[in-house]
């Protein structure tokens, strides 16, 4: 009997520790996907940032997130287009 308990006790302990290790394994994969996407998407919007930063006015932002990151795209395309009629108006002035 007490031979019994020892290895169901260990089965348990066995199922246990794959359950956990499994799930562990799942939220790393999990967060290492999202990490990548939303790292690639700030990636963008520097660069976007960056090229309007030169000039570059004409640029598309392509947003479909609506997340804090949809947010910082929307704010980055209209801060570029008050750039593009602060332009305009200027030169209508000389």
């Amino acid at each position: 009997m007490q031979f019994r308990a020892k290895v169901l006790t260990s089965r348990a302990r066995l199922i246990t520790w794959t359950i956990l290790g499994a799930t562990l394994l799942l939220i790393g994969i999990i967060v290492s996907i999202y990490g990548h996407r939303l790292s690639s998407k700030i990636r963008s919007l520097t660069d976007v940032a960056d090229r309007i930063s030169v000039g570059e006015l004409g640029i598309e932002i392509e947003t479909r997130s609506q997340d804090e990151i949809g947010e910082l795209a929307d704010a980055i395309g209209r801060m570029q287009e008050s750039i593009r009629l602060s332009i305009e108006r200027l030169r209508r002035r000389h």
